[in-house]
């Protein structure tokens, strides 16, 4: 499958948000400005939310069979702390 990251990070204020059957569902969605930070290897895509205050809001990783997300720890961007992927 495809799997589809939708930030919403244009630059515009945060408006309310109305979720469809196949959002994955969080309290603080569309309530703050933010910018999501990648980091694609031959084995693995990490990402992370980093909201305007410089906090993490969400972040983890996949790799090309996985069928689910690998969360980080929470509050934690492993993209900006380490140079190797976070799956070896």
């Amino acid at each position: 499958g495809v799997r589809y990251f939708v930030s919403g990070a244009g630059g515009q204020k945060p408006y309310k948000f109305t979720p469809d059957p196949t959002t994955i569902p969080r309290s603080d969605r569309g309530s703050f400005n933010h910018l999501v930070v990648v980091r694609v290897t031959d084995q693995v895509f990490e990402y992370c939310v980093i909201d305007d205050s410089g906090a993490t809001r969400d972040g983890g990783w996949f790799g090309a069979d996985d069928a689910t997300d690998t969360a980080f720890a929470p509050g934690s961007c492993a993209i900006l702390t380490s140079a190797t992927p976070s799956r070896r």
